[in-house]
């Protein structure tokens, strides 16, 4: 696993340029992919999102005579994806190319689907009537689920009657026969224009039929409708409440059948209970189990940064759980859920109740001079990125 991520990282420094015109013309081997062992469920590597890989042979004595195999260079500078490893396949997502399946051996083209020209999550798998299924995003097109032997689109599914400008940058997860999505909203930088009637949407978590891409459910992470609060410029309507968006992939307890996912901050006034927060939805109705707020008060949008009239006053600090949840097992046996925030803070969570178990601070926690993104989890410990927003130099607590 670490030698596919390395090869990624080279793939996208190289900066290619692919042309595609269609599937057919562009693959070059005829292999189909194997898919009956993954290295990794999605972006969590497990459902639990511990992110930590067990099916490898790299390890401290060997790491460092990793050499390079072959490189893939990606069709734009800036890819937003985590790729899919199979036994001899890899799945990955190319922004302005489509979705690719490459040898893991030589690196050649399986198959390309070119109608997600903008992927911007890890891709999940599921079966469904003994047909492998890749489920992934594109980040403003929907979701999209992929026959992983020819590459084949089987459905596509945008999530917009109740966000009208949805932005899919959470990676799905698949369990059983639903595929759970996460939604932001594109508002976040519509802000910055000064006739835009700031906020209406919410972030919300979905659950479609990995058959057809049906919606069996789909919460708002805000449950208030949006009102008019307010006016400037004499008649652009200002609205609230707005915001708490699901930038994160959930986290899977299928022993409770509970999902968790972090929230982002407001967009607008007044502010909820479900902004800065980890949510507990039932997998199988979608009803709330329970909310942990972190921080409350914190609304924030684009405008903030331009001292743009859209800006919420109060401003908030913009503390968002950016990253998903960990469902974590101590040696007796005790589960954890521990999330990271911007802020530099660390949760540990009761999965029954949300109750806060411990918290820890390993930034410096001033107005977001630090960042907890991401983390994994084993060994009795959990590592978290720490990025200071003056240097960006990434360091890591453990």
């Amino acid at each position: 696993m670490v030698e596919t991520l390395k090869i990624f990282k080279i793939g996208a420094c190289l900066g290619v340029v692919l042309c595609v015109h269609s599937v057919s013309a562009q693959a070059d081997c005829d292999a189909r992919p194997s898919v009956e062992q993954f290295y990794q469920t999605g972006w969590g590597i497990d459902d639990k999102s511990q992110r930590f890989q067990t099916h490898t042979s790299i390890g401290v004595d060997n790491a460092h005579k990793l050499e390079l195999k072959w490189a893939y260079g990606f069709g734009n500078k800036t890819p937003r994806v985590f790729p899919l490893v199979s036994e001899d396949t890899i799945f990955v997502g190319d922004g302005n190319v489509g979705v690719v399946a490459l040898d893991r051996n030589t690196g050649c083209t399986r198959w390309i689907n070119e109608s997600i020209q903008d992927a911007a999550t890890a891709i999940a798998h599921g079966v469904v009537d003994g047909k492998t299924v890749l489920v992934l995003a594109g980040r403003r097109s929907g979701i999209f689920a992929l026959d992983a032997a020819s590459g084949e689109t089987l459905w596509r599914k945008k999530l917009d009657s109740d966000n009208p400008v949805p932005m899919y940058s959470g990676s799905p997860l698949v369990f059983e026969n639903q595929v759970f999505v996460p939604l932001s909203s594109m508002e976040i930088g519509l802000s910055v224009n000064p006739f835009y009637g700031c906020c209406t949407t919410s972030g919300a978590m979905a659950a479609l039929d990995l058959e057809t891409g049906e919606t069996n459910w789909y919460k708002r992470t805000i449950p208030q409708q949006p009102k008019v609060t307010g006016k400037h410029y004499l008649f652009v309507n200002e609205f609230g409440p707005s915001g708490a968006p699901v930038w994160n992939a959930p986290t899977l307890d299928a022993k409770r059948r509970l999902l968790y996912f972090g929230t982002g901050q407001n967009y607008s006034h007044p502010t909820t209970e479900t902004s800065d927060a980890v949510i507990a939805l039932d997998i199988d109705s979608g009803e709330t189990r329970w909310v942990t707020q972190f921080t409350e008060g914190d609304a924030f949008n684009m405008a903030c940064g331009r001292g743009g009239i859209n800006c919420p006053n109060p401003t908030g600090p913009d503390i968002d759980i950016g990253a998903p949840p960990i469902l974590a097992t101590l040696e007796d046996g005790q589960e954890l859920v521990l999330a990271g925030q911007k802020s530099g803070d660390v949760w540990a969570l009761n999965p029954e109740s949300g109750e806060i178990e411990w918290h820890t601070r390993i930034g410096r926690g001033d107005r977001r001079p630090w960042s907890a993104f991401g983390g994994w989890a084993a060994d009795r410990r959990i590592w978290v990125w720490i990025v200071p927003r003056k240097t960006w130099q990434c360091f890591v607590g453990v």
